[in-house]
Formats: C-alpha cells, sequence, structure tokens
C-alpha cells in the first residue's frame, strides 16, 4: 500500500461507525476527517475553512451570507497522512452533525471525505488497519488475500451496485 496506520473508529448516529483518518491541507494538519461512503462529496466544516483563511464559493448567488461562511471550495495540495495526494479536491461548506457526535466522544473532526475521495484510490479497513493503494492496486492486494471473501456483485443503472448477502 502507498499508506498503512491503525485503523480509527468513532460511533456516529444510532449504531454506525465511521473511520476517520489524517488529512493534510497544505502544510497545515493533520486534520481528521470521517471516511462515509454515502456523501457523494466531501465535506469541509465552516469553522476550518475560517481558520485556514480559505473563503468558499457561495452555492446560490441569491442566499444571503453565513457566519461562518458556507458554499464550495477546490483545493489544491490536500494529502492524506502527508504522503497520499489528493489529486482533485472539492468540497462543500457546511456544519455537519456527525461533528458534533466525535466531539462528544472527544474527537475533533474538521471535514467528510465522500465518493469523490474513493474514487481516486483503493481504501481498505481491514483488521484494525486502514491501507490506502493508488487506483486499483488495493483490488489486486485483495484478490490475494485468503481472508478475503467473494461476494456476487451487480452493476445497476445510475451508478450503483447491488450485493447479495445471506443472513445466517
Amino acid at each position: 500500500p502507498h499508506l498503512a496506520f491503525p485503523l480509527m473508529q468513532v460511533q456516529v448516529g444510532s449504531g454506525g461507525k465511521l473511520v476517520v483518518v489524517p488529512v493534510y491541507i497544505g502544510a497545515s494538519g493533520p486534520y481528521n476527517f470521517f471516511v462515509n461512503s454515502g456523501l457523494t462529496t466531501n465535506v469541509l466544516s465552516p469553522n476550518l475553512c475560517a481558520n485556514l483563511g480559505i473563503v468558499p464559493q457561495p452555492l446560490r448567488t441569491d442566499e444571503p451570507p453565513t457566519d461562518p461562511p458556507t458554499g464550495f471550495v477546490f483545493l489544491r495540495g490536500v494529502t492524506l497522512a502527508s504522503s497520499v495526494q489528493i489529486m482533485f479536491f472539492s468540497a462543500v461548506v457546511r456544519p455537519f452533525e456527525e461533528q458534533a457526535q466525535a466531539a462528544a466522544q472527544g474527537v475533533e473532526v474538521h471535514g467528510m471525505l465522500g465518493m469523490e475521495f474513493l474514487e481516486q484510490c483503493d481504501v481498505q479497513f481491514h483488521k484494525g488497519e486502514a491501507r490506502i493503494y493508488g487506483n486499483a492496486e488495493g483490488w489486486e492486494h485483495a484478490a490475494q488475500d485468503k481472508s478475503w471473501v467473494p461476494v456476487q456483485a451487480y452493476a445497476l443503472p445510475q451508478r450503483l451496485m447491488a450485493v447479495q448477502a445471506q443472513i445466517r
């Protein structure tokens, strides 16, 4: 892998856990970010943007300004754990409920990485470790790892995937 580090998870919502990864923005960081495959885009907290002097572009021109500002940003120089460059990083800047849930558990979280991030690399969360691979490298590794179980999957319209599972 390009990067491997101990897996940190935080309880959010009713029973779910999100993985926390360290993210650098330019020379600043690390900042804790959740990995959330349920998100289409990435999310940055308005407070982090304000602290770094990042001014988001408004999502709509007819909305009144907020304090701190919300909107949309495109950033360069974003890396995961200071070594894996995120080539394309755009994010919605808005408050997110999971940030408060993490803070209640003593974990400061500044953003969330969604599918825009996950489409740029292969990520494995396995045996207490997070592994980040270059695009397609992780799947080759997983295919050789005998502890992984193959799952039948079907590509569906609207870029969805279905899996067949049996609960015992």
